[in-house]
């Protein structure tokens, strides 16, 4: 199988839209890690849910509505595939909005990462390796 770099973006696009929320609010045993596995404060929370909030709003921006509308289809799709990167090839993403998206993730990590004590980025490192 050969790699679509647009498709790995588009995936990185529809995850980072809803990341943000899914570290917050995740709850016990739903396979996610959340807010109680980070002891995250209210002030963290708070920060992550505006960084997560903007970083949406950063990406559809870029979107056509018809990519807005095929996004959130696969969105609410997501949940009962489990797979959020599945649909995302349909997007059709431009070179420029695919290197637009790069930055945008790479901000919102950073940002995100700067609100994290290096404990809590330490679980989620331990985290994604499982």
């Amino acid at each position: 199988m050969k790699f679509k770099p647009s498709v790995f973006v588009a995936g990185i696009a529809a995850i980072a839209i809803t990341a943000i929320p899914a570290v917050v609010q995740a709850g016990p045993n739903d396979g996610r890690m959340g807010g109680a596995e980070l002891n995250l404060t209210a002030e963290q929370k708070s920060q992550l849910q505006q960084i997560g909030q903007e970083t949406r709003s950063q990406i559809e921006s870029l979107l056509t509505p018809q990519q807005r509308e095929q996004l959130r289809a696969n969105a609410s799709q997501a949940p009962r595939t489990g797979n959020r990167q599945a649909g995302t090839a349909q997007l059709n993403l431009s070179d420029e909005q695919i290197a637009k998206i790069k930055e945008i993730r790479k901000s919102s990590e950073e940002r995100m990462q700067a609100v994290l004590t290096p404990e809590q980025l330490e679980k989620i490192r331990q985290f994604r390796r499982k």
